[in-house]
């Protein structure tokens, strides 16, 4: 078990699953067309990127990328998928991996959520005081 959890830690440190990932695109590059269910998945990663790039900017993540992102992937929606928008969802998830998007949007919607939950307890706490003061 321990083999596998270090072959699998090094796999990652090689980053072969990028590597695989960019591969299968261009190999799907030269062969030009696309399935049908080839292009409902890069239609749905279209989506999912334009998501997450307008959730990112919604939460003033790394604004700069975001509105530059969210741009590109309009863009692209609404078109019929080419082989090479194979390539560029691939590329576009992968640099929201590097950005460490997903976590810093986690991150953010927590604050969101805590934020209520934090002041619902400091006005309880407030109107006890108030309570005791009067």
């Amino acid at each position: 078990m321990l083999s596998v959890e270090m072959g699998l830690r090094e796999l990652a440190s090689l980053k072969v699953e990028d590597a695989v990932v960019l591969a299968l695109g261009q190999y799907r590059l030269q062969n030009l067309e696309l399935s049908d269910e080839e292009a409902d998945d890069v239609v749905f990663k279209e989506a999912w990127l334009t998501y997450f790039w307008r959730r990112a900017l919604t939460y003033g993540v790394e604004v700069d990328i975001a509105e530059a992102c969210l741009r590109f992937w309009i863009n692209h929606n609404g078109q019929s998928p080419t082989s090479h928008d194979t390539i560029d969802v691939g590329q576009g998830i992968l640099e929201l991996r590097k950005l460490g998007i997903e976590q810093q949007l986690w991150e953010a919607s927590r604050k969101e959520i805590d934020q209520p939950a934090l002041l619902a307890v400091h006005n309880h706490e407030l109107s006890i005081k108030l309570e005791a003061l009067s």
